[in-house]
C-alpha cells in the first residue's frame, strides 16, 4: 500500500511540474537583446518588423545600417513610434511609397 500510495504522489506531482518543452511565458526568444533610441536616417538601408509572435511577446524594430550592421530600434522611442505608424499607414495605403524621378530630356 506505501509503495502504491508513493508512485501516485510522484506521478500526481510529475503532472503538476511543467515540462522543458512548453511553451511558457518564462522563456522568451526575441531577435533584440539590446534596443537604441535612434539611429541616423542617412546610415539606414533598410528597416525590417517583426511583430509580436509566439516566441517573443513584443514589436521588434531591426534595422540594417548601410555597413551592413544590424541595430534594434526601441519602438517605444520617438523615432520608432514614427516608424511603426508609417508603416501602419503604407498598409492601409493612406502613403504611398516614394517613386523615382524619370529624367526627361527637352527637346532640342
Amino acid at each position: 500500500m506505501n509503495a502504491l500510495t508513493l508512485t501516485l504522489f510522484c506521478f500526481v506531482l510529475l503532472g503538476i511540474v511543467p515540462s522543458k518543452g512548453q511553451v511558457g511565458r518564462g522563456l522568451q526568444r526575441c531577435t533584440c537583446k539590446t534596443e537604441i533610441q535612434r539611429v541616423r536616417k542617412q546610415q539606414i538601408k533598410s528597416v525590417h518588423i517583426l511583430p509580436e509572435s509566439p516566441s517573443c511577446s513584443k514589436t521588434e524594430i531591426m534595422v540594417v545600417l548601410k555597413r551592413n550592421q544590424r541595430v534594434c530600434l526601441d519602438p517605444k522611442g520617438k523615432q520608432g513610434k514614427r516608424l511603426l505608424k508609417r508603416q501602419s499607414e503604407q498598409i492601409q495605403g493612406k502613403i504611398q511609397k516614394p517613386r523615382r524621378k524619370q529624367n526627361k530630356k527637352k527637346p532640342n
